[in-house]
């Protein structure tokens, strides 16, 4: 969970960077990095939400990957509440 925390803010971070270049190839590329550390984490919405903006990611820019920007966005933000609530429980535990 503390890799999450750390890697996927660096991981959206440079889906953002590629967005605002509008550079579909790095953009695929991040979307797919997110994809992937998302599924081995079973945080599976973002996942979904990273597998569309890598398929709508083609050669040409489409102006629906900043809204599944967005999208994704949000969705981590639950998810890193909801981590640090759990790793906040774990360490009042031990």
């Amino acid at each position: 969970m503390e890799i999450a925390l750390k890697d996927l803010p660096d991981q959206i971070r440079e889906l953002e960077g590629a967005c605002k270049e509008k550079h579909p190839e790095k953009v695929h590329s991040a979307a797919h990095k997110i994809k992937g550390s998302s599924s081995y984490m079973r945080f599976n919405l973002i996942a979904e939400i990273a597998a569309n903006i890598e398929k709508e990611s083609t050669d040409a820019w489409n102006d629906h990957v900043e809204l599944h920007l967005s999208e994704l966005k949000a969705e981590w933000e639950i998810v890193q509440k909801i981590i640090e609530s759990k790793l906040a429980q774990m360490s009042t535990t031990i």
